[in-house]
């Protein structure tokens, strides 16, 4: 989708996952952004699809982003680190993954973008995320 927005044109892609390097670099090339923010993230099953999209998706972006000097800015997970229910981690913190989500996402993080490490926001079929909760009225 393609809109105008104050700051200049705002180009979201909300369609069909890239299947290949190739797609997302034509993709970007087409769109000639100042600036990427990636917010996928892939869950299932598939070990292949995690380090495609998790990891090798966001190092494409990175690439593309530092040769044609655009910001990028990659969503990443707060699940990188161990789970604590009090412990707030600072960026500089090591990185403990222990799943294959969380080891493709902590693949993914370049040192050339602005990572954003998050919690779930969204519903999901468990209910668990932050939408569900504040949906739900639960703390």
């Amino acid at each position: 989708a393609f809109r105008e927005d104050p700051l200049g044109a705002l180009v979201e892609h909300s369609g069909p996952r890239f299947s290949v390097e190739r797609e997302l670099i034509g993709y970007l090339s087409a769109q000639a952004p100042t600036a990427v923010v990636n917010c996928t993230g892939y869950t299932g099953e598939y070990s292949v699809e995690h380090f495609k999209v998790n990891a090798g998706f966001p190092r494409t972006i990175a690439n593309y982003c530092a040769k044609v000097d655009a910001l990028f800015i990659q969503v990443s997970t707060n699940a990188v680190f161990p789970a604590d229910d009090e412990r707030l981690w600072l960026p500089c913190d090591p990185t403990s993954p222990r799943t294959l989500y969380e080891t493709s996402k902590a693949m993914g993080e370049d040192p050339r973008a602005y990572v954003l490490r998050c919690s779930f926001i969204g519903a999901n079929r468990k209910d668990v995320g932050l939408l569900d909760a504040l949906r739900e009225g639960r703390p």
